[in-house]
C-alpha cells in the first residue's frame, strides 16, 4: 500500500465515523430548530444555522455531497430568516421541516461512493482562517503583497470546504475563530491527523482546549501579530521565502 492508498483508507475511516454521526447531528439540528419554534429568539435562530453550517462543510470535506447540499439549502434559507424584524411565519417553519428532511433523506445515503483527496496546489497558496473582517482583510492584504496567494476564511466550515479542491501550503488561524466551532474543529483535527504530511498551521493566540499536535500547530503567535511576524514564521515553512515586494 502506497501513501495515498493509505491517506485514502484512513480518510474513508473518517468518513465512516462522520457517516455514524449523523444520526446525533440531525437530533441536534432538530432540537435546535424546536428551540427557535418555541422562543423566536435571534440567538436560537443563529444557533441552528450553525449546525446547519457545520454539516455543510464537514459533508463536503467527507464526500457526503448530497448531505452538503441539504444542508447548505437549509443554511442559506436560515441565513435569510436571520434579518432584524423578521417574525417566524408558518410558511417558513413548513418550508424548514420539509428541508430537515431533505437532509435526513440524504444522511440515509451518506455510505456511498469514497472520498476523493484533495488536489495539490502551489506551494505559495496560503489558507487564511479569521473571523473578524477587518482583521482579515488586513492580514489577506499584508500577506498578499508580501507574495502568498491568500484564501481567506471565516469560519472552520468554509476552510473544509476549500480543502476539499485543494492543499495549501500552510494555514494561519486565529484561534477563537478555530474553537468557535467544536464539531468543526473536531473534523479538521480529524483531517489533518490522517494526513501523511498535515498541513502546517500558524496558530494566532492560545487556547488551552485546542490539541496543537493534532492541528498540525507548527508555531505560535500573539492574537494580534504584525505580517512581518508572520512572513518570519512563513520563511520558515515555505521551502522559499516569500519575494516581498517593493512599495512604489
Amino acid at each position: 500500500m502506497d501513501a495515498n492508498d493509505k491517506i485514502q483508507a484512513q480518510m474513508q475511516v473518517l468518513k465512516d465515523k462522520f457517516v455514524a454521526g449523523l444520526p446525533d447531528r440531525l437530533v441536534r439540528l432538530n432540537q435546535a430548530f424546536a428551540g427557535w419554534q418555541r422562543s423566536g429568539d435571534g440567538e436560537q435562530l443563529g444557533a441552528f444555522h450553525r449546525l446547519a453550517h457545520s454539516l455543510t462543510g464537514a459533508g463536503a470535506t467527507f464526500g457526503c455531497g448530497e448531505v452538503s447540499q441539504a444542508a447548505r439549502e437549509l443554511e442559506v434559507y436560515l441565513k435569510a430568516l436571520a434579518v432584524p424584524g423578521v417574525a417566524q411565519q408558518t410558511a417558513d417553519l413548513n418550508h424548514i421541516n420539509g428541508l430537515l428532511a431533505a437532509v435526513a433523506k440524504a444522511a440515509q445515503q451518506a455510505g456511498e461512493g469514497e472520498v476523493q483527496l484533495p488536489a495539490s496546489e502551489p506551494d505559495r497558496l496560503l489558507y487564511l482562517l479569521d473571523g473578524d473582517a477587518v482583521g482579515r482583510s488586513q492580514l489577506m492584504l499584508g500577506l498578499s503583497r508580501s507574495g502568498y496567494a491568500v484564501e481567506a476564511f471565516a469560519s472552520v466550515d468554509e476552510v473544509l470546504e476549500a480543502m476539499v479542491a485543494s492543499r495549501p501550503g500552510a494555514m494561519v488561524a486565529q484561534v477563537a475563530s478555530l474553537v468557535a466551532d467544536a464539531d468543526a474543529l473536531q473534523t479538521l483535527m480529524d483531517l489533518q491527523a490522517c494526513q501523511a504530511t498535515p498541513v502546517p498551521l500558524l496558530l494566532l493566540g492560545a487556547d488551552g482546549a485546542v490539541d496543537l499536535p493534532r492541528l498540525g500547530v507548527v508555531a505560535q503567535l500573539p492574537a494580534v501579530a504584525a505580517v512581518e511576524q508572520l512572513v518570519h514564521a512563513l520563511d520558515g515553512v515555505f521551502t522559499t521565502p516569500a519575494p516581498v515586494q517593493q512599495s512604489a
